[in-house]
């Protein structure tokens, strides 16, 4: 259970992926969206964050101060409704056929007769010749009289006919967590649990650390599915309506697919003393298998039931082409391997490296990313693999990569395989609901670099990371890429001693587009980015009636974003603000977002809050110089969006052309992040005690190629008069608040006499760099060996 997201516990920050729908949904209900986030571990296999002391052995009740029974039931109401929100309400139910025809190859009609005629199967046929599941309470009056009789018929069915796996380690069985010989790990978070759940052991499933368990011994990454039970009037009222159930199960399913980060889908059980349900989950979206009756149809309900304890992993919904070896003695995974192609193009068995935990996208419904570290058998090299889903109809981010071969600061590919798997295969061909998309999922390997740009170490690497990484986007440009997913999460560390170019890289292609692409298609593409890091402008193409597109002063605008969480979130290296971060968390769950914009806009004029001392005056000065370019094409978009003389169609069109404006801004930036570099070189060489030069005054080297440079396009696409686009949402944005520019940034007080030095960074001997892009001009006397 996702325990870390309840009162108490603080939950890591997530990353949001803002859709017009979403959009209209948050500004139509009001509601907070928050969604527990799973960062990869930067070292060693992460502990929990459950606990504050997840690290020590605690009694089985340990909890640091008791919560509130009120407060969970508040919490867990509002994170029921942000998962809704993230998979749509429209409840899709397949049909009774379709439902029968689901497990059929696991059991045949006869064999089923024969069991069911049986004295073991605990089925009989009364006198009135209606079979009946003879445990199953007729009338219960409370649900608990339930759990035992569903968990007792489930047992035997399990046992009786999935029968021993010929795999050795593979086993299943049915746990009640209501039964006596069940201990709950947190008895006060028990109604927030599954009632009965099959617990799996196998080369996909782990004990799960003991501060994640919902039982003793049972956690989300040891379940093959979960069992929901209630009473049949139950289903039909407000408290556990469709809608209900469904946030209900995906509570459980979300945890489970992040737990088990080799889930295609997840299936679970709702069952009442009468009827049963499946609740499917997948990167699509999510459905519903009419009720039926267990007594009525026992066929189904028995395939049902194997259906999801199958010791088949690729049935339960598992890619089984990611196993693991489990110590049996700790019931942990020991090590693994994926199947992937070599730069060759040739099958191999990567192994994981079991020292890092994969990162894995909390939610259920999107691109379900899960990225890997690993090795190549035959090189040794280290790579990173990331699985992800994507529309049908999307172009794949192979064809991006592609282009960015050999471009320094771009993840380089080392492999690509694609319809890996697609949510088309887990339900009806003629399923038709606007809450689903059908989805495919790929493979990437790619090079594998440092780690994410937040784990810097010092100013230098931190500032040159970012520069980096801003060069790579322009000449990502000059090849018609724009990337529009500009994040802190898509920014990485080079490798130790990277030259200049290659110390910061982007990542993440996926969210990326062609500017070449018909115009219609990239208007229809509104809003794509994380939240936190997108432009207002972005922002406000969620609501806008005629949303103009992407272009890369939003991607600048959001790189500045990135800039603006290095210095204000981290006080030094590693030491991370919390009460800033949970200022800017705001940005992520704030309901309205033209309070979003507003705040961003507050930033970009002057009011962006200090940084700390430890990043110097030079970092003020590359902020407040960078604050300033991005404010100045900022102005510009408001100024065209607050005029309400012209007619949407031409506040798209002026949008659209406000780039053709600052065709050279990409070099003033990196200009700044150079003058920054060079007076940290200064300031380090000062600190040291050797003597100091002044900063020479020169001209920038270009980011690009200036023949390169003019092939690039002021402004990726100027749109044709004639372009119509039927993208209208109910509700536009009130432009004026945005422009109530709060005071310019108080001044900064003065300087300690004795500041806190940055960490000192090392002179070192640089080989002759290529002409594309240049770094920051470095001293005879820093280069001296």
């Amino acid at each position: 259970m996702a325990f870390s997201t309840l009162p108490g516990h603080k939950p890591c920050q997530p990353r949001i992926h803002w859709t017009r729908a979403r959009a209209r949904a948050m500004n139509a209900s009001g509601s907070e969206t928050q969604e527990q986030s799973n960062a990869p571990s930067p070292s060693k296999r992460a502990k929990s964050p459950l606990r504050p002391d997840a690290t020590k052995s605690q009694p089985l009740t340990y909890r640091p101060k008791p919560i509130p029974k009120d407060a969970i039931s508040a919490e867990f109401k509002k994170m029921k409704a942000a998962l809704m929100q993230e998979l749509g309400e429209e409840v899709y139910i397949v049909s009774e056929e379709w439902t029968k025809s689901l497990y059929r190859d696991l059991a045949d009609q006869a064999s089923l007769d024969q069991y069911l005629a049986s004295e073991n199967s605990g089925y009989t046929l009364e006198e009135s010749g209606k079979g009946r599941w003879k445990e199953m309470p007729r009338l219960p009056k409370d649900e608990s009289e339930l759990y035992q009789p569903v968990a007792a018929i489930l047992s035997r069915l399990v046992k009786d006919l999935e029968g021993p796996s010929c795999r050795e380690g593979v086993t299943r069985k049915v746990v009640n967590s209501h039964a006596s010989d069940s201990t709950f790990r947190y008895m006060d978070l028990k109604d927030l649990c599954p009632d009965i759940s099959i617990v799996a052991t196998g080369p996909s499933f782990e004990r799960d650390d003991k501060d994640d368990e919902y039982v003793v011994g049972i956690g989300y990454s040891n379940a093959a599915s979960v069992v929901e039970v209630k009473l049949d009037r139950a289903l039909g009222g407000p408290a556990f309506n469709e809608i209900e159930q469904a946030s209900q199960m995906a509570f459980y399913c979300r945890t489970m697919f992040t737990k088990q980060p080799n889930r295609h889908f997840v299936r679970s059980m709702v069952i009442t003393e009468d009827h049963v349900r499946i609740v499917h989950y997948d990167r699509g979206g999510f459905y519903f298998s009419p009720l039926l009756n267990v007594h009525q149809d026992p066929h189904t309900f028995i395939r049902l039931v194997l259906g999801i304890s199958s010791s088949n992993e690729r049935i339960l919904g598992l890619d089984t082409t990611i196993q693991w070896s489990v110590d049996p003695k700790t019931g942990k995974k020991a090590s693994g391997t994926i199947e992937g192609l070599d730069a060759e193009g040739l099958a191999t068995l990567y192994r994981i490296n079991m020292d890092h935990s994969p990162f894995v996208r909390t939610q259920i419904k999107g691109r379900g990313t899960t990225c890997w570290h690993a090795t190549d058998p035959k090189s040794g090299r280290d790579v990173f693999i990331k699985d992800a889903w994507r529309a049908i109809n999307k172009i794949s981010e192979y064809s991006y990569l592609q282009a960015a071969q050999g471009v320094e600061g771009v993840a380089q590919m080392v492999s690509f395989q694609d319809d890996c798997a697609t949510t088309k295969d887990y339900r009806p061909g003629a399923m038709d609901s606007v809450s689903f998309e059908h989805k495919t999922k790929s493979r990437l390997v790619v090079v594998r670099y440092g780690r994410s740009i937040e784990q810097f170490t010092s100013r230098y690497q931190a500032i040159a990371a970012l520069r980096d990484a801003i060069v790579a986007h322009r000449i990502l440009l000059s090849k018609s890429i724009l990337h529009r997913d500009i994040a802190m999460q898509n920014i990485l560390l080079g490798a130790e001693n990277a030259s200049p170019g290659s110390r910061g890289i982007l990542i993440d292609l996926d969210m990326a587009t062609w500017t070449f692409k018909d115009v219609t298609e990239q208007r229809a593409e509104a809003g794509v980015g994380v939240r936190r890091f997108q432009s207002a402008s972005v922002l406000w193409s969620l609501i806008a009636e005629l949303p103009p597109i992407q272009d890369y002063l939003d991607d600048l605008e959001s790189f500045f974003y990135v800039l603006c969480h290095l210095v204000v979130l981290f006080d030094r290296p590693g030491k991370r603000n919390m009460a800033m971060d949970d200022t800017l968390a705001r940005w992520e769950t704030e309901g309205d977002l033209q309070t979003v914009m507003n705040g961003k806009a507050a930033i970009c004029c002057g009011n962006c809050p200090q940084a700390s001392l430890w990043w110097g005056d030079s970092s003020d000065a590359l902020v407040k110089g960078f604050r300033k370019l991005i404010w100045e094409a900022m102005a510009d978009k408001i100024a065209i969006r607050r005029n309400h003389w012209i007619s949407h169609k031409e506040q798209r069109q002026r949008l659209e052309a406000v780039a053709k404006d600052y065709g050279d801004i990409h070099d003033k930036v990196i200009k700044l992040f150079d003058d920054a570099l060079a007076s940290f070189e200064q300031e380090d060489l000062a600190s040291s005690g050797l003597p100091v030069s002044p900063i020479e005054a020169e001209a920038v080297t270009p980011a690009i190629d200036p023949a390169l440079a003019s092939t690039i396009p002021a402004s990726p696409i100027v749109p044709s008069d004639e372009v119509k686009v039927g993208t209208s949402v109910k509700r536009r944005l009130d432009d004026d608040t945005l422009d109530n520019v709060p005071p310019p940034k108080r001044s900064r007080p003065s300087k300690p006499a004795a500041p806190p030095k940055p960490r000192k960074r090392v002179p070192k001997v640089r080989a002759e760099l290529p002409p594309l892009p240049q770094g920051v001009r470095r001293s005879a006397r820093l280069n001296r060996s």
